[in-house]
């Protein structure tokens, strides 16, 4: 059973305190394209400074950031992946990755970035199946009961808006072992697309790259007219997820060039160690009171609660690697219950079912727990768009 000691437990529940700061900005339409408004900030519930998570820590200088990083190494090495035996070293990719392979090209961007996000997939997806597998159907209704704005969180994650549905289907996946710990990965995922991939990251950094950040957004807005994505389940500012007409490749660029070398100017400056790890840390809380009452009865709270701590690392470094990339990115959660397309989706769960004959029966899916990545490239005299990731997903039936 989980602790009862009186020190603290970095992963008190909210689920049985109801006054928990769980804040999460701009988190209600995750899978839908209604999306509810933001909220400013991102209040950490303070559990991260627990001594049960040491290697999340302020940046207090060179040899702080060498010990942390150190030990990030260290607890990404013993993650465990469901097609695996625990790794040593970095996590080694599974057979149902849901990479998309294109040209092998040196300077071809899209590789890097496709090996980013097979990356900080493959950690969620081991932390998931380590330590949140198991139904606790219990523990569920008493969030569901006592923390509603985590149970809003989780039903945003299949049917935004519809509660009814919603709960009944969380429900569902929860006390089935079989898609639990992806519905637990989708959570996870679902926090860091929205809230550590965004260009919203960076625009504290200083007042000026705020205030460049903003220019570029309003331009973008305003210099074209602006239309949603067939099938756009998700919306956030990294992305240009919307399609702008009216606003020559040349003059879309700029704008894109502009937004880079702001983040850039952020990133090369003496004081990114301390703000780095400053957000590093806050999202690590973020994901602790989101995942935390997701814990299998008996789990190792400790290592858990630090493992999430190296998949913060791991999700702030991607989000560096796009926000300073002269390039856009599209990136989007199908919706519950829309069909199959063999085009851009992979079922987890029919892995040994041809694609296409799931599409043709007109399959449905259960649950999406990544979302389709896609990287455009204006640079140059022609457009050149890549897949970097299908969207992987349970299926109805």
């Amino acid at each position: 059973r989980r602790s009862t000691r009186g020190t603290l437990d970095p992963f008190i529940s909210p689920s049985v305190a109801s006054s928990s700061t769980f804040p999460v900005s701009g988190l209600g339409g995750l899978g839908s394209p209604a999306t509810t408004p933001k909220h400013d900030g991102l209040a950490g519930s303070g559990f991260g400074s627990s001594p049960s998570f040491g290697h999340v820590q302020p940046n207090n200088g060179s040899d702080s950031s060498a010990a942390d990083e150190s030990n990030r190494q260290r607890r990404r090495a013993n993650l465990t992946l469901p097609t695996q035996k625990p790794t040593r070293g970095r996590i080694a990719m599974s057979k149902s990755t849901a990479l998309v392979l294109s040209s092998t090209v040196p300077e071809d961007p899209s590789l890097f970035f496709q090996k980013q996000f097979a990356d900080l997939y493959k950690l969620v997806e081991g932390w998931a199946m380590v330590y949140a597998n198991i139904p606790n159907l219990a523990n569920d209704q008493t969030i569901a009961r006592s923390n509603q704005k985590l149970w809003s969180f989780m039903m945003n994650c299949t049917y935004p808006g519809q509660r009814q549905d919603s709960h009944s289907h969380v429900m569902t996946l929860l006390n089935d072992p079989g898609s639990r710990p992806w519905f637990v990965m989708r959570m996870g995922i679902g926090y860091i697309v929205e809230e550590m991939l965004s260009v919203e990251s960076y625009k504290n950094f200083s007042p000026q790259v705020g205030t460049e950040l903003s220019a570029v957004k309003t331009q973008l807005q305003q210099r074209g007219k602006h239309y949603l994505c067939l099938v756009l389940a998700i919306t956030i500012e990294l992305c240009l997820t919307f399609h702008i007409i009216g606003l020559s490749n040349d003059s879309r660029q700029a704008l894109i060039d502009r937004r880079a070398r702001a983040i850039q100017y952020a990133v090369s400056s003496p004081n990114w160690g301390v703000y780095r790890l400053d957000g590093i840390k806050r999202h690590g809380q973020q994901l602790r009171d989101i995942l935390g009452p997701m814990l299998n009865d008996g789990a190792n709270r400790s290592q858990a609660g630090g493992d999430l701590g190296t998949i913060a690392h791991e999700a702030w470094d991607v989000s560096q690697a796009l926000n300073t990339a002269q390039v856009t990115f599209q990136v989007y959660f199908p919706e519950t219950a829309s069909k199959f397309t063999a085009s851009t989706m992979i079922a987890k769960d029919k892995m040994d079912r041809n694609p296409m004959s799931l599409q043709i029966a007109h399959t449905r899916l259960k649950l999406v727990i990544t979302p389709v990545i896609t990287m455009r490239d204006d640079r140059g005299t022609t457009i050149k768009a890549k897949n970097l990731h299908y969207a992987t997903v349970l299926t109805m039936g």
